[in-house]
């Protein structure tokens, strides 16, 4: 009996391996790999070598400059013998120098991706050796499109990842790819495998070597191939093997079955390098039907449950341990999730091993977000992602888990606005990998260009709590998009300690009932799958105003927190996930209520100050009738000193101010969840702490109001001093006081801004882009305000307006168009601005 047992495993084992010799062989192992953890205390410098500090590597930093790492390595005379060294370099911000005792060994580009550095042998020596790198910030349009997309996790710079220095044999396994295609039916894999070995340059391993390549499972390790080489110094030798695989298991998020490809180099009976890596069969089929477009896996009907991962936790920040990848893997998994996109940042190797080993699908997200055209064309993007997928390929694309890889994020759908980027970036994913192209747009894109992508992600570009009309939206664009799969991104922002109920829309409560309500409506859409915005929180590069949050750098649209802690959204999105009953949720109220009573208030008391000073003062009355019917007369009295009241201009210029205030309040406070709005202000305010302050005013219309209409005031002051300039550039007298009266009264059209904003929700309730409305009366007032001021001081001036006009433009060019220039060196603002009007408005 035990004989027929062991009969049929040996039939079964032949059957699933039946291509390969079986024969097992045994070696001798010698000169193998040896692995050195460089974790742990180096001295780092902040300031170009001045002063050093100990400090734990890796480890996270935000200091955008450059950063100097060293490190002191103790090696015996056993450990240098016919050994060449290597360090391995998980992830660096953004490229390195390194320097092995004063030894420049060479430049080399990091982006956090995985890579190696080769060290000449003469370069260590027994004893002490001093490992220094020189870590490099980004720079240019490299430094913008990883700081600014909106809601982009914060730049980190330094040694983020571990480093490991790898001793091996003068003849090592640098490279090892592998492809397959099934056969139908899943009955059998033609597997091909590719790699390459490389030679030292002591001249240790010199002749003959053999190259044996096995596939290994559960069951054993079986030979594949064998390659016989004559090698010599500092050379690299291409090799392959090719097999069929019976019956083979095949991967899923279900049952992860893995193989390993195992590559030994072998001189003399005796294994001097063993190579390993993952791999996997699936078999992904996109299909279409009335019902709408999906995937297969493996034969079966798959639709993705994703949630969106970032890199980043309280107290490590992007340097995540592994111990933390894998309890991160565990809770996704227990969430029900079968797949994780990983965005803003490039794959941890261990956490696409945990993938791999749990299974989880992962949809990669190349570092392009909300990217201008112009910038993303531009040859240094190009190859600097060009370089990144290079990498990405030939590092963690053989593995399983692998899904997809998105080319960019809510960028511009016109026919041509990304052909150049994205004809080189596919050349480069059709030659080298067969898992699917991706990429992410914003709703309202009526006519995706979807030459070469395998399926979309669909993000709503405002938050919305409109799901009915977000259904609409996505049924367009499934009509737009072929017979393209759709997955669609959710997600929404909560205060972190808000426990008000449902009814708060930033309460914990409501981001459960946004997911459930949203996923139920869109349900009759037969997606192809969602992605959950975001498993955890993280911190962010530019401050937040739509979560209203006492921190405004950290992204609350975790359904954990920073430091791990399980939100009700958690639940909701497992209960969606594993198909189970949705948990309850308080309703409660919103204690802040509706505030829009401000600006009906301010209105009203400020309409009846105005109206106050039409009617009790005469010359107030005549002075404000004359300067809107007869502009010109009103303007050449003040020309020929004839007296203005300065308590009724200054009166008046209150009344601009905090009519102007209020309106722009008004906008904000109507627009406050609109990450549009939050985006624009990022790009174009430069300074911090200003958007940090304005941000938390916003929420609080009556402060916002008493601050701006200072601001205002301070406005008027700065055209009263503009004026002046422009006099004394036209050598012509004009003191302050009328200067200021000249401000004041030309911007008379911005009165009309109070009762707007006093109204203003009427406008939002009515139109769908009441913000639009909004924008064109401002223009207007804006520009009708300007030309008073133009023609104002033409009269006062007593010059011709030409002369006059061409000296004030000149002003404006300089003391706008300076600061204006700087940030578009700094910042390229134009075509971020630009972006923002074609792309999300």
């Amino acid at each position: 009996m035990k004989k027929l047992i062991l009969l049929i495993l040996l039939i079964s084992f032949s059957a699933t391996f039946a291509q390969f010799d079986t024969t097992q062989v045994t070696e001798t192992y010698g000169m193998n790999r040896k692995v050195i953890d460089l974790t742990g205390k180096w001295k780092v410098s902040y300031d170009e070598g001045d002063t050093w500090s100990v400090q734990h590597v890796p480890s996270t930093s935000y200091e955008n400059k450059t950063l100097l790492y060293k490190k002191t390595i103790t090696l015996s005379k056993a450990d240098l013998a016919n050994r060449t060294f290597h360090l391995e370099v998980n992830g660096i911000s953004d490229n390195g120098e390194f320097y092995v005792n004063n030894q420049f060994l060479g430049s080399y580009f990091g982006g956090m991706t995985q890579f190696w550095v080769d060290l000449p042998e003469s370069s260590l020596k027994v004893g002490d050796n001093e490992l220094k790198i020189k870590v490099n910030p980004t720079e240019g349009y490299a430094r913008q499109i990883q700081q600014l997309p909106m809601h982009a996790t914060r730049a980190a710079s330094g040694i983020i990842r571990k480093i490991d220095l790898i001793s091996t044999a003068g003849a090592w396994v640098s490279g090892i790819s592998s492809s397959y295609k099934l056969a139908d039916g899943n009955t059998s894999a033609s597997l091909k495998i590719k790699g390459a070995i490389t030679t030292g340059q002591n001249g240790s391993v010199k002749g003959n070597v053999t190259v044996k390549t096995y596939l290994k499972n559960k069951e054993g390790q079986y030979e594949i191939g064998t390659s016989s080489m004559n090698v010599s110094n500092s050379r690299v030798y291409n090799f392959e093997s090719k097999g069929i695989v019976n019956s083979p298991k095949l991967w899923s998020p279900d049952e992860p079955n893995l193989y390993s490809i195992v590559v030994k180099v072998i001189k003399g009976g005796s294994v001097i390098d063993q190579s390993e890596i993952s791999i996997g069969f699936k078999d992904v089929t996109i299909v279409s039907s009335d019902n709408g477009n999906g995937f297969l896996l493996n034969g079966q009907p798959f639709k993705i449950q994703s949630v969106n991962y970032v890199d980043d936790i309280n107290g490590q920040g992007q340097s995540l341990s592994d111990v933390q990848y894998e309890k991160d893997i565990r809770e996704i998994k227990k969430l029900g999730a079968n797949a994780i996109r990983v965005k803003f940042g490039l794959p941890h190797p261990y956490l696409i091993d945990l993938c791999n080993r749990y299974g989880l699908l992962v949809l990669y997200e190349l570092p392009v977000y909300n990217t201008p055209t112009s910038i993303l064309n531009s040859d240094e993007i190009k190859v600097r992602i060009k370089n990144i997928a290079d990498r990405i390929l030939t590092t963690i694309d053989n593995s399983p888990c692998i899904f997809s890889y998105g080319l960019y994020s809510y960028s511009s759908e016109g026919q041509n606005q990304t052909k150049s980027y994205t004809e080189d970036i596919l050349a480069i994913m059709n030659k080298y990998t067969n898992n699917l192209v991706h990429k992410t747009i914003y709703s309202g894109s009526d006519y995706p260009n979807i030459k070469g992508y395998d399926f979309l992600i669909y993000n709503f570009k405002h938050k919305t709590f409109d799901f009915n009309k977000q259904l609409v939206r996505l049924k367009e664009l499934q009509q737009n998009s072929g017979s393209l799969p759709i997955v669609c991104e959710l997600g929404t922002t909560v205060q972190k300690h808000n426990k008000n109920g449902y009814a708060d829309k930033l309460s914990l409560e409501f981001q459960a009932y946004y997911l459930l309500n949203s996923y139920s409506v869109f349900k009759s859409a037969n997606l192809a799958g969602y992605t959950i915005d975001t498993y955890n929180d993280y911190l962010l590069q530019q401050p937040t105003m739509i979560n209203n949050s006492d921190d405004k750098y950290v992204y609350t649209s975790g359904l954990v927190d920073r430091q791990r802690n399980e939100r009700a959204a958690f639940k909701a999105v497992k209960s969606i996930f594993n198909k189970e009953k949705e948990p309850l949720l308080t309703a409660g109220s919103d204690p802040a209520g509706d505030q829009t009573i401000v600006f009906i208030i301010t209105g009203i008391f400020f309409g009846l100050v105005f109206l106050m000073m039409i009617n009790r003062f005469k010359r107030f009355r005549e002075y404000f009738f004359r300067s809107v019917l007869r502009p010109y007369n009103f303007y050449a009295d003040i020309r020929d000193q004839r007296l203005i009241s300065a308590i009724q201009t200054s009166v008046l210029a209150l009344l601009v101010s905090v009519s102007t205030a209020s309106f722009i309040a008004a906008t904000f406070y109507y627009l406050r969840f609109n990450d549009t709005l939050e985006y624009f202000l990022n790009i174009i305010v430069p300074i911090q702490i200003i958007k940090e302050n304005l941000f938390t005013m916003v929420w609080s219309p009556a402060l916002l109001i008493l601050v701006m209409s200072l601001i205002i005031v301070l406005y008027i002051l700065l055209l009263a001093a503009f004026l002046r300039v422009a006099a004394f550039v036209l050598s012509v007298r004009l003191f302050f006081k009328d200067a200021f009266t000249l401000a004041t009264w030309a911007l008379i059209p911005t009165l009309l801004l109070l009762p707007v904003s006093a109204f203003m929700i009427k406008i939002f309730e009515q139109m769908e882009n009441g913000y639009l409305l909004i924008f064109l009366i401002l223009v207007v007032v804006k520009i009708w305000s300007a030309l008073r001021l133009f023609k104002s001081s033409a009269v006062v001036f007593d010059k011709p307006r030409g002369k006059v006009y061409l000296t004030e433009l000149v002003i404006i060019l300089v003391f706008v168009g300076i600061p204006l220039l700087i940030m578009q060196l700094d910042r390229s603002i134009v075509d971020y601005v630009l972006y923002i009007y074609s792309v999300m408005v």
